[in-house]
């Protein structure tokens, strides 16, 4: 009986290695033309049985359901997993236009019964007799017979406005392949690839009477960066298309004594022109720089009541629709005496033919050093509203601190006195052990007074009092003096930065790359520079430099160099240079501006 119960239970542990997620569903082309055939293929990643299909009341059942399978079974990690497919395949054929559903099949997998998703099919027409009558002795290949097209979803747009470009192939004809591929330039947009597929996959679509097989080539959302006519260039492709040649003059034997041959044709799209508006004024000194149409911003504070030293986490969220990748880090005035670190980003963005939508999360780490009750200011961010065409301002609530006593701290803390970020480590012992060694006992008769070492011994302790305390306050000054710190470290700190983007750039890690030199370039001109984050902005930075007497050639190299990290993060294509040379010109850039400044 013992062994009864444990085989069984090894048979169940081992069907449980076994379990699957049964899924059934239904897959067809989308579009089919009168008269065509074609599939309709139900699949089931189980055993399964007693199969019903619905009605195909709409189309003409010609044979089916065929069936196939297939399985295989594969250990990862130690666990076993099977995966079962079984395909009910049938040939129908579309009898009438219009756009027809056909409703879920039902199986049942040991005794359970699944349903398939339903379909819907557009049945296009024929093409007219005439149209086909014009294919059958046309010679050579017409404009009309394939050709290459771009179509964009607006004409009119507002600056930092989204707008998809497609670039899709339509053919009559058997293609065997394309060659010598070019896509648009996008110069004066950011943009963003939504499709890219790696092989060209067809459906039937009927324009102007005619029915075409197409395929997006790629699907491109654009950001336009300035206002005026941008023009979207061409798209090229050399198609090589397989056309028929019959040896014969009678029709009935065309299809026997057909031989093909490969013909390649130029296919090129048109430029487009786009119209790009520009923001009206009034924007105001909050405004983000992007467009939206639904764009919201929340706020946190996870504690209202903490102790001195305790830390306390500020999240500010952007959420909706625009390019929020644009949008600055938010400058928070946190009062004087708290600790802020640089905030963690996260970006939680898709891009959509409705535009880049998510949301983006800003993260400020923050340590209150002394009791008090303290203010967090609100936030405030403007954007344009294309929907309103006008401007729309969301702000963050305030926020009050309650900071209680830390433990072993006095009621009152001097601001300098956290100057430094650094911990305190206490070195040594607390408890010492009793000296066991004989112990040197001074004759009675010595005084120690009157010996020259001790006299001399208090002269040079008094000198070296004196020294640590000028030392201290030299130390005390230059830590308060955190604008003169920032200065003297400036250098120091972006060349720690552009160690981290050298290790970036040798794992290929591209769009961290140049975010990482950005972040190094300004980083280095707002501590050099005594440039606090709101003032990030290149007229003012252009104007200081000019007045520290740096060469014009120096801030035409930090213009440049802004302008290719801040293209290469969202549009790759429009950037040139490589990232070594980015790199090293960066570097350069660096050393050559803390020489020019003092």
């Amino acid at each position: 009986m013992k062994h009864y119960l444990l085989f069984i239970f090894f048979m169940a542990s081992f069907a449980n290695l076994f379990a699957e997620n049964v899924s059934f569903t239904a897959s067809a082309p989308p579009a089919v033309v009168v008269g065509n055939q074609f599939r309709l293929t139900y699949t089931l990643t189980a055993d399964g049985r007693d199969l019903r299909a619905p009605s195909f009341s709409n189309f003409r059942h010609l044979a089916g359901p065929s069936t196939s399978s297939s399985s295989s079974v594969s250990v990862v990690n130690g666990k076993m997993t099977k995966e079962i497919s079984n395909a009910y395949t049938y040939i129908l054929m579309a009898e009438q236009e219009g756009t027809y559903t056909i409703a879920p099949a039902s199986i049942k997998v040991k005794g359970k019964t699944y349903t398939s998703n339903s379909l819907t099919i557009k049945v296009l027409k024929e093409d007219s007799p005439a149209a086909a009558q014009t294919q059958k002795k046309t010679k050579g290949i017409s404009s009309e017979d394939v050709f290459l097209r771009t179509t964009i979803s607006k004409r009119r747009v507002y600056q930092q406005e989204y707008l998809v470009s497609t670039v899709k192939l339509y053919t009559r004809l058997t293609i065997g392949g394309v060659d010598n591929v070019e896509f648009p330039d996008y110069n004066g947009f950011l943009a963003y690839d939504l499709i890219k597929p790696s092989q060209i996959n067809y459906k039937v679509e009927n324009i102007n009477g005619r029915n075409y097989n197409t395929a997006i080539l790629r699907q491109t959302l654009l950001y336009p960066q300035r206002s005026g006519k941008l023009t979207i260039g061409q798209a090229h492709l050399d198609a090589i298309i397989r056309i028929r040649s019959n040896r014969g003059q009678q029709d009935f034997f065309d299809d026997f004594f057909s031989t093909y041959q490969e013909v390649r044709k130029s296919l090129k799209t048109k430029t487009e022109s786009i119209t790009v508006e520009a923001f009206p004024a009034g924007s105001g000194s909050h405004f983000s720089g992007i467009s939206s149409e639904n764009l919201k911003m929340s706020s946190s504070l996870d504690k209202t009541s903490v102790k001195a030293n305790e830390p306390v986490t500020l999240k500010i969220t952007l959420q909706g629709n625009g390019n929020l990748k644009l949008i600055n880090t938010p400058d928070i005035q946190f009062p004087a005496d708290f600790e802020a670190y640089d905030p963690k980003v996260n970006n939680q963005l898709q891009n959509t033919t409705s535009g880049v939508k998510g949301s983006r999360t800003f993260e400020y780490l923050v340590i209150p050093r002394y009791a008090g009750e303290f203010t967090i200011p609100a936030y405030s961010l403007s954007y344009f509203d294309t929907k309103s065409k006008s401007y729309k301002t969301l702000t963050t609530k305030a926020y009050t601190l309650t900071v209680a006593k830390g433990e072993g701290q006095e009621n009152t803390v001097p601001t300098s006195t956290f100057a430094s970020k650094e911990n305190v480590k206490f070195l040594g012992k607390d408890i010492r052990f009793i000296k066991t060694a004989p112990v040197a006992f001074i004759p009675i008769n010595s005084f120690i007074l009157d010996k020259v070492w001790y006299l001399w011994s208090y002269i040079v302790l008094l000198v070296l009092a004196v020294i640590i305390i000028l030392i201290y306050r030299s130390y005390k000054r230059t830590s308060a003096d955190t604008v003169k710190v920032k200065h003297k470290k400036a250098n120091k700190m972006a060349q720690k930065r552009m160690k981290v983007a050298h290790q970036l750039m040798n794992k290929a890690q591209n769009e961290q790359f140049y975010e990482e030199v950005l972040n190094a370039l300004w980083g280095y001109l707002s501590d050099k520079l005594n440039l606090p984050a709101s003032q990030h902005k290149r007229e003012k930075v252009k104007e200081i430099l000019h007045q520290k007497g740096v060469d014009e050639m120096h801030i035409t190299e930090m213009n440049d160099l802004l302008d290719m990290c801040e293209f290469a993060r969202y549009a790759p294509s429009a950037v040139t240079a490589s990232n070594e040379d980015i790199y090293k010109r960066s570097v350069t850039l660096i050393g050559d501006l803390d020489n020019s400044v003092k």
